[in-house]
């Protein structure tokens, strides 16, 4: 799961868990909030690496850099907005997610 930070919030890519600020302390979310897809993009040694997430619509917003929390819970500094596209609910990505989870797990199988 895909986590990130900016410096006025710090929340799960995916939107699954309770947000919180960067203290620590849980922010209320609205029920079924938008979310955007972006592509995240950081300059590496070489050249980029890409990622692409889903992140709360009031966040979304070209040009602004995030923080990308490792499986080790690291942070990953310096991911940039570079597009912004469509929008989901937070249901209709939970939705989402569970099908490349199967789809995964299927394919993961032989």
């Amino acid at each position: 799961m895909l986590y990130w930070q900016d410096s006025e919030f710090s929340a799960r890519g995916a939107g699954f868990n309770s947000p919180t600020d960067c203290s620590g302390k849980e922010v209320a979310v609205k029920r079924n909030e938008l979310y955007r897809q972006c592509r995240l993009v950081k300059k590496i040694r070489g050249g980029e690496s890409i990622q692409t997430s889903y992140l709360p619509a009031e966040f979304a917003r070209e040009g602004r850099i995030v923080k990308i929390r490792e499986d080790d819970g690291s942070w990953d500094d310096g991911w940039v907005i570079r597009l912004v596209g469509g929008s989901l609910t937070e249901e209709q990505l939970a939705v989402l997610e569970r099908a490349h989870w199967r789809l995964n797990r299927e394919t993961t199988k032989a």
